[in-house]
C-alpha cells in the first residue's frame, strides 16, 4: 500500500479505534516469561523465532500475518488460521467509495482497523496496547517502548515505511536501527533508522486468560453474521465503508464506472479490485474452518445450521480461486497482465463475479443466522 493516509483511513481510525492502553513498560517479570528468546551480539539484539514474512505465503492480510509473526516465538502464539477465524475475518468484505461515489481506498481490506481486530484482541488472552498518531508524526519518543518490548521478548506488530502491517523484532545501536519483519522484504530482514517507524503500533504486553471457547465462538459468529448486511462506517470525504452483500454490489457497480474514470482514478480502480479480491479469497481459505470450530463450541441445533452452512459452502464452487487459476478477472501481479487487458469484458466478467459469490453467500448467512439465534436460545435455558 502507499505510503501516508487516505482520508477514509483517517476518520475510520477516529470511528472505530478503541484504547486498549495498558501500562507503557513491557519489560516486566510477566512479560519476560511470556515473551520468546531475545538474543544479543554486540549491539544487536533481536527475539528468535520470529518467521519471515512475504507477498505470495497466502496470507494476504498483513494485520494477521504480522500477528501471527509477532506471537510466533511466545508462550502463547496463534496461528494466521485461527486468527482470521476469532477476528471473523474470514468471512468479510467490505469496499470503501466517497461521496461522489469514488474515491476507493486500499483500507478497504486491511484487517488492522475495524472490529475485527478489537475482538480478536478481547479473545485471545493477550492484553495489547494501541499506539495510533496518523500519518507524518513524529513516532521517535515510542522507540524507547519498542526496544523495552523487544528486550522482554516480545515483538511489536506495526507499520514500518509501508502501509503494511509488519514486526519489529531486533535493533542494534540502542535502538538508533530497528529491525523488522516486513512482507516487501520477504526473507530478509528490514533495517531501518528508527525515525522510519510508522504511525501504528500494537504492543502485546502481558497474557491474562484467553476468552472461554464457546463465549469466544459465540462471538466471532455474531461478528461475522453482522458484517453480512451491517449498516456502512463513515469514512473521509463523506463516503462509508460498505460491508457484505453491499459491498459485494457496490464494487461491482464501481467496475461499471471504469470509462468515466480519469485515469488516475482507472488505475486506482484496476488496483484496488485486484487487490481486494486478493484479500476476499485469502479469508475464503478460513471460512469452512470457523464453521467447523464455531460449531465444535457451541453444540446443539447452532451446531446442527453451522454444518448446513459447510454443506452448502462445500457445494459451491470455488468462485474466488477459479479467478485466479483462470487468471481471467481481477488482473493482479500473478496473471501475468496489466491494466491494458482490462477490457469491458473482463470488467463484465468481474461484476458478475463478484454478485455470484454475494448471491453464493446469501444461504450460508441464513444458517449461520439460525445458528446464532439458536446459541441464544441455549443462553436463556
Amino acid at each position: 500500500m502507499m505510503r501516508g493516509m487516505c482520508a477514509a483511513f483517517a476518520v475510520l481510525l477516529a470511528v472505530i479505534l478503541p484504547d486498549f492502553g495498558e501500562a507503557a513498560d513491557a519489560a516486566t517479570a510477566t512479560a519476560r516469561k511470556e515473551g520468546g528468546m531475545v538474543k544479543r551480539e554486540g549491539d544487536r539484539v533481536q527475539i528468535e523465532g520470529v518467521p519471515v514474512l512475504w507477498w505470495g505465503n497466502a496470507k494476504a492480510c498483513t494485520w494477521a500475518g504480522a500477528t501471527e509473526a509477532a506471537l510466533a516465538p511466545t508462550a502463547h502464539p496463534y496461528s494466521y488460521a485461527q486468527i482470521m477465524e476469532m477476528s471473523a475475518l474470514a468471512f468479510r468484505a467490505r469496499w470503501f467509495r466517497d461521496k461522489a461515489g469514488k474515491g476507493w481506498c486500499p483500507s478497504s481490506a486491511v484487517g488492522e482497523l475495524g472490529d475485527e481486530y478489537q475482538l480478536f484482541f478481547r479473545e485471545c488472552g493477550w492484553q495489547w496496547r494501541t499506539e495510533v498518531r496518523g500519518g507524518g508524526a513524529d513516532m521517535t519518543p515510542l522507540v524507547p517502548d519498542v526496544v523495552k518490548s523487544i528486550d522482554a521478548g516480545l515483538p511489536v506488530v506495526c507499520y514500518d515505511d509501508h502501509l503494511d502491517m509488519a514486526v519489529a523484532f531486533g535493533y542494534t545501536g540502542g535502538g538508533k536501527t530497528l529491525l523488522f519483519r516486513d512482507y516487501h522484504a520477504g526473507d530478509k530482514e528490514l533495517d531501518l533508522p528508527a525515525n522510519k517507524l510508522g504511525w501504528l503500533l500494537y504492543f502485546p504486553t502481558a497474557f491474562t486468560a484467553a476468552m472461554p471457547e464457546r463465549e469466544a465462538a459465540l462471538e466471532s459468529l455474531k461478528l461475522a453474521v453482522r458484517n453480512w448486511t451491517r449498516d456502512p462506517m463513515p469514512g473521509g470525504n463523506g463516503g462509508a465503508y460498505l460491508y457484505g452483500r453491499s459491498a459485494l454490489e457496490g464494487w461491482a457497480e464501481d467496475i461499471g464506472k471504469a470509462d468515466s474514470c480519469t485515469p488516475a482514478e482507472r488505475e486506482k480502480l484496476f488496483f484496488l479490485g485486484w487487490f481486494c479480491f486478493d484479500a476476499l479469497d485469502d479469508a475464503s481459505r478460513s471460512q469452512k474452518s470457523f464453521l467447523d470450530n464455531v460449531a465444535k463450541a457451541l453444540g446443539g441445533k447452532a451446531a446442527d445450521h453451522l454444518r448446513s452452512a459447510a454443506e452448502v459452502l462445500g457445494r459451491t464452487p470455488p468462485l474466488t480461486r477459479g479467478a485466479f487459476e483462470r487468471k481471467d478477472a481481477f488482473l493482479g501481479p500473478w496473471s501475468g497482465k496489466d491494466i491494458k487487458a482490462w477490457t469491458p469484458e473482463v470488467r463484465k466478467r468481474e461484476q458478475d463475479l463478484l454478485r455470484r459469490i454475494a448471491t453464493a453467500s446469501d444461504p450460508v448467512f441464513t444458517e449461520m443466522g439460525k445458528a446464532l439465534a439458536e446459541a441464544a436460545k441455549d443462553a436463556g435455558r
